[in-house]
């Protein structure tokens, strides 16, 4: 096809040559350089869309196979002869004669043509609907991967404004609630609208996703994914009226449990998110101790920015804790 556009330009070119060294005057030449851009950029596009054309003639071919099948399954049932009241084997079931004319008048060809035609029709006609039971999936996966890009650009917005950051909050929801629709088992789709309805303060409907995400997690290899659900259902807990600080802590110590080794910002995140509920449940030493533990998984992560991060601020916590110790008195 790239090809064709060459030759297609490069004739063009090779008039406007002809007429320059046969001396015909600029205002002709102009005349011929001026529809010569226009005409290009039209093969341009009808090469481009050649491709799109080359469907369509696909599309029309297998339109008229499939018609022909159809029209012939009708002719053919008003061939079916009635069985005799005695058993005849050698009376066939449908006249001979009868049908060599009806695939005549179908088109189907003459003598082998004809049966070999048919057996293309029913190969074309069973890869058809392979290639259609495979786009409709393709199609539902696109459809659902667009709403989650829809969702996920609506949730980035950074917005200071409370009213429009909860609208397009609400805008991410709804995108990933349409994902949903198409596949309610879709975990990363459940996932993102239960952290949209964190985000809008609506907790009891996020527990209720959540425990759903927790069921289909289990069933996954990596636990990676089912601490992280474990983690917002401790947020959820969190921000009930009133919170259930301790169902919160819970949730995070099964977070941990199911961590996989090596994942020491995510285990990090994890004691120091407990090290505050022990606080708000006045557990005494245990935020001090939670802390100790997010300051050794960031220390061993120090190389990157979220472990330099988590260090610095686990340490300035650790040194609050330690001034609001009281004095030890001296021997």
């Amino acid at each position: 096809m790239f090809e064709e556009l060459v030759h297609a330009v490069l004739e063009q070119w090779a008039h406007i040559t002809v007429a320059i060294f046969a001396g015909v005057g600029f205002a002709k030449v102009l005349s011929v350089l001026i529809p010569l851009f226009p005409a290009a950029y039209g093969i341009y596009i009808k090469w481009r869309n050649s491709g799109y054309r080359l469907v369509d003639r696909l599309e029309e071919f297998l339109t008229a196979q499939e018609a022909k099948v159809s029209i012939s399954r009708g002719q053919l049932a008003s061939l079916l002869q009635r069985p005799p009241i005695d058993h005849d084997e050698t009376r066939t079931a449908f006249d001979e004669r009868a049908v060599r004319k009806i695939v005549r008048k179908m088109e189907w060809g003459f003598g082998t043509a004809a049966p070999n035609d048919l057996t293309g029709a029913v190969a074309v006609s069973s890869k058809r609907a392979e290639l259609a039971m495979k786009h409709a999936k393709e199609h539902v996966e696109r459809q659902a991967l667009a709403h989650l890009l829809i969702g996920a650009a609506a949730a980035a917005r950074q917005l200071d404004d409370p009213a429009r950051r909860n609208a397009a909050r609400s805008e991410a929801l709804e995108a990933f609630d349409n994902a949903l629709k198409i596949n309610p088992r879709d975990t990363e789709a459940l996932e993102y609208s239960i952290m949209m309805l964190l985000e809008l303060n609506e907790p009891s409907i996020a527990l209720e996703r959540i425990r759903t995400l927790i069921s289909l997690r289990r069933k996954e290899v990596s636990g990676a994914n089912l601490g992280r659900a474990h983690r917002l259902e401790a947020m959820a807990y969190e921000k009930l009226s009133p919170p259930k600080n301790r169902l919160a802590y819970d949730a995070l110590r099964r977070a941990v449990n199911e961590l996989p080794p090596g994942m020491m910002i995510d285990r990090g995140l994890l004691y120091e998110h407990l090290a505050k509920i022990a606080r708000k449940l006045n557990y005494p030493d245990a935020p001090e101790r939670y802390l100790k533990m997010a300051w050794d998984c960031y220390r061993e992560m120090q190389s990157a920015p979220e472990g330099k991060k988590g260090c610095n601020r686990v340490s300035a916590e650790l040194t609050v804790i330690e001034n609001a110790k009281p004095d030890e008195p001296k021997p």
